[in-house]
């Protein structure tokens, strides 16, 4: 889980790194786009943190 959290992590800091540049180009297009990929790590976390939850529940 640790490896995948620190990707995680990256991942959303590369996503906020690139909407922060979109916002300041004024790219819509890309500003969307960004929101998009921080949304899907969002749901990354969660559905391993489900995971977790139901490995620790049967031990």
């Amino acid at each position: 889980f640790n490896e995948f959290y620190i990707q995680s992590t990256q991942k959303n800091q590369m996503a906020v790194v690139n909407l922060l540049d979109a916002m300041l180009s004024n790219d819509v297009a890309a500003v969307n786009e960004s929101i998009q990929t921080l949304q899907n790590i969002e749901l990354e976390l969660q559905m391993q943190k489900k995971l977790i939850q139901k490995e620790v529940g049967k031990n």
